[in-house]
């Protein structure tokens, strides 16, 4: 009986212990990186570069679905956010399989304390609010590891640019020039470990964006097969990419028989 309640116990422990480790804890992000088209030269500029935001609305459920699906209004309707990533290989993916083969650079970031992780956000309100749609944000978006930050990135912030080229022969990206930022500065910070409430906290219900809506927003048949050419090997990893493929076989399905039978 001893022995088997101290396997139980062990059992517990290696169970505990694996999850922990598992789970990266704020503390522990002390880079991210931002997908951007904007080149090297005009992010790294002493004055007036870095980061900065569109507009001044902090809230965080609306950001989340606009950083996806950009559509920016006015500065008061605008988020006051810049979207950043946890996963280099996430905002590589961003770039490789929504651009239309358009250069594009991963800029790795020093988070400092307005950098908020965008899903715990999204989990305390649903806790203050029991408001499902933050549920539905969070499953929607969670795969991207999304730290927000609020009022922008500094220049001096900002590590270094990779670049990303598009082959035409082999319909995806690859790696071109490394672009050191010769005015940051390394300091010893990260991301503030507490989730962002907001000023106006309720997501609009009608304007709830996912990934599977967004197959209808922007992409010929041409750019979606060659995007699915890129993507082909990613599937596994990211379940929305899932979804956008299932989305769009279905609109080319209805589009096909709407062409046969009407």
């Amino acid at each position: 009986m001893k022995i088997k309640t101290l396997l139980s116990l062990f059992c517990l422990l290696f169970l505990y212990t694996a999850q922990s480790y598992a789970q990266t804890p704020p503390s522990a992000v002390t880079r991210v990186y931002r997908m951007d088209t904007r080149n090297p030269n005009v992010i790294f500029r002493p004055v007036e570069g870095g980061f900065s935001p569109a507009g001044t609305n902090d809230n965080i459920a609306e950001h989340v679905q606009v950083a996806s699906f950009p559509n920016p209004g006015p500065p008061e309707e605008a988020s006051i956010f810049v979207s950043t990533s946890a996963s280099r290989d996430f905002a590589i993916h961003w770039g490789s399989d929504f651009l239309h083969g358009e250069t594009f650079y991963v800029y790795e970031i020093r988070p400092t304390s307005n950098f908020y992780n965008a899903m715990s956000s999204l989990q305390a309100l649903y806790n203050q609010t029991g408001n499902r749609e933050y549920l539905t944000l969070i499953r929607a978006y969670e795969e991207q590891e999304e730290y927000a930050a609020r009022e922008g990135i500094a220049v001096t912030q900002i590590v270094n640019a990779r670049e990303f080229v598009y082959d035409p022969n082999t319909y995806r990206y690859v790696e071109g020039e490394l672009r050191v930022n010769q005015d940051y500065e390394e300091e010893d910070t990260t991301v503030n470990p507490d989730p962002y409430i907001p000023v106006s906290q309720a997501p609009s219900t009608s304007h709830i964006i996912e990934p599977v809506t967004s197959c209808a927003l922007n992409l010929d048949k041409f750019h979606f097969d060659h995007m699915m050419i890129r993507m082909s090997d990613k599937m596994d990893k990211y379940s929305f990419l899932k979804e956008l493929k299932a989305c769009h076989n279905s609109l080319l399905l209805n589009a096909f028989l709407n062409e046969i039978y009407l």
